[in-house]
C-alpha cells in the first residue's frame, strides 16, 4: 500500500472520483481518497489521535520474484533495485503507480 500526501494527487482523485459520479471513496477500485484518520487508544497513546491531513491509497498486489535491495519513487513510478553481494545493481523492476485505468505494469 502507498500512501500518496501529495496535495496534488489528492485533488487529481477527488477530481477522477467527481468525474466517474461520487461512487463513495473508491476512485478506481483500487484508490481511495481519505479526508482524515484516526488512532485509536493504545500503550503509545494516552487519548485517539486525530489527523486532518487528506491523502490518496493505492493498493496495487506485486507478482515479482526479485527481493528488492532498495526502492526508488516518483509521482508516477516505483523503481525495485536489486544487487549483488558487492553492492552492484543487477536488476531494476519499473512499475508504474499512476491513477489511470491501466493499473499497475513492469
Amino acid at each position: 500500500m502507498l500512501l500518496d500526501f501529495n496535495p496534488f494527487a489528492v485533488k487529481r482523485a477527488l477530481a477522477v472520483r467527481k468525474y466517474n459520479g461520487n461512487k463513495g471513496s473508491d476512485v478506481d477500485g483500487r484508490c481511495n481518497v481519505h479526508v482524515g484518520s484516526s488512532l485509536i487508544q493504545s500503550s503509545v497513546f494516552d487519548a485517539c489521535v486525530e489527523s486532518a491531513l487528506p491523502y490518496v491509497s493505492i493498493v496495487r498486489y506485486l507478482d515479482v520474484d526479485v527481493n528488492f535491495d532498495g526502492v526508488l519513487m516518483d509521482e508516477e513510478r516505483l523503481l525495485g533495485l536489486a544487487t549483488d553481494d558487492g553492492g552492484n545493481i543487477r536488476k531494476i523492476e519499473v512499475f508504474h503507480i499512476g491513477n489511470d485505468q491501466s493499473g499497475l505494469s513492469s
